[in-house]
């Protein structure tokens, strides 16, 4: 497999790979079907330009991954099972029957805390924050009555 034809690959119309293809430090998650001793499950796995490998004896989750003091070298020197190309995993993916022999593509996300953006995440940050700290919201200043009330008609509407 080339950089320059895994760059051609799509999911729904969107590239998956970046510009450079392989050429940085790419991770990702697939249910892999039993093999061995293991038993089917979700993978972590390296994206090279020789395939897609399971890295999952290194780092079981991305959770644990991104908690590593430097998670691009754990990556760039685990060592793992070829477990298939790209190109043969999205194509399995997006099949409308799916082998349940070969692997599959997962979101990346895991177990890690994921945050959200927006009204809703500020409205919740400030109910968690209110009661957390009940007393220090009681003894607000008076300039703070406008931000308190606003957050109480918010997670009134909610």
């Amino acid at each position: 497999m080339t950089g320059s034809t895994t760059q051609k690959l799509s999911l729904a119309g969107h590239p998956i790979l970046p510009d450079d293809g392989t050429a940085g430090i790419l991770v990702g998650r697939v249910w892999r079907p039993a093999h061995g001793a293991w038993p089917a499950g979700p993978s972590v796995v390296a994206i090279r330009a020789r395939g897609v490998f399971d890295i999952s004896r290194a780092v079981p989750t991305i959770a644990d991954l991104l908690t590593q003091a430097n998670p691009a070298e754990v990556v760039a020197y685990a060592t793992g099972d070829r477990i298939g190309s790209l190109e043969e995993i999205v194509a399995n993916t997006v099949a409308d029957d799916p082998s349940p022999e070969f692997p599959t593509l997962l979101a990346p996300v895991d177990l890690q805390a994921v945050k959200a953006a927006g009204v809703t995440f500020a409205v919740s940050l400030l109910e968690r924050l209110s009661r957390s700290r009940p007393r220090a919201i009681r003894r607000a200043p008076p300039r703070c009555a406008p931000i308190s009330a606003r957050r109480s008609a918010a997670t009134s509407r909610a």
